[in-house]
């Protein structure tokens, strides 16, 4: 019915909802291939009507659950050259990132997170931006470089956790998540009195927290380092009774 209301009527008023929804038929009914070449013809018809908005982002998205990966990309970029100021701009960057994150393309995510931070700086999304390209300078450093080299890389990345991790404004997972990862830098760099404090700080902040089995071994491990065997071995043993993740 939609298709032919678009074939005996291109000009109606009715046209660019009809388009729109001869793509979410398509879609409804499984036809996923189909539904994004619908969507994305009545995108590229109907702009800048609010169903070219919404068929150009259902696009985007079902050319992301066909695993079409680039095209995805592509077809949220062109989006936002049509429509720059949508609704909730910071939570379609964020979809958009997690496409090219979830997919392993980086450096990709990286920039779209860089102007979810630009252009919606109020967003509550922020910090989860933040924290992953911090991550990604984590994953940048080469293991084998120079040791000087590596060191202060690790504490620009140290110093970037941190501010995540003492930011009020951080959600409590990118804070844990934060912790987290500088438990195992202070680990890399042997530093046991720190390792200890970080630990001591998860633990305290989050103790029914995601990471509190992690806090516990890590706190083991500092007191292991520093020859404090008895009170190692006290974290340790209710460890060894739990059950592994498969």
């Amino acid at each position: 019915g939609f298709a032919r209301l678009l074939k005996d009527h291109p000009q109606h008023e009715l046209a660019p909802e009809a388009a729109f929804m001869l793509g979410d038929a398509l879609q409804a009914d499984g036809q996923l291939a189909e539904a994004a070449k619908a969507f994305g013809e009545a995108f590229d018809k109907f702009v800048p009507n609010r169903f070219a908005y919404l068929a150009g982002l259902q696009s985007a998205r079902v050319l992301g659950r066909l695993k079409q990966v680039a095209e995805s990309d592509a077809a949220y970029a062109k989006l936002l050259e049509k429509f720059p100021k949508p609704e909730r701009l910071d939570r379609l960057f964020d979809e958009w990132a997690m496409l090219n994150y979830e997919a392993e393309r980086y450096a990709r995510a990286d920039e779209i997170f860089k102007r979810l931070i630009a252009e919606t700086p109020d967003s509550d999304l922020v910090d989860n931006a933040r924290f992953s390209l911090v991550e990604s300078q984590l994953s940048a450093i080469d293991p084998k470089e120079d040791a000087a080299v590596k060191n202060k890389k690790l504490e620009e990345v140290k110093a970037a956790f941190r501010q995540l991790e003492q930011n009020p404004k951080s959600d409590a997972d990118v804070q844990q998540d934060s912790l987290l990862r500088l438990l195992g830098i202070a680990e890399e760099q042997q530093q046991w009195d720190e390792l200890a404090k970080i630990a001591e700080s998860l633990r305290t902040r989050f103790a029914e927290g995601r990471y509190k089995t992690d806090a516990a071994f890590y706190l083991a491990v500092s007191l292991l380092q520093r020859k404090q065997l008895a009170p190692a071995f006290d974290l340790l043993k209710p460890l060894t009774s739990l059950k592994s993740d498969p």
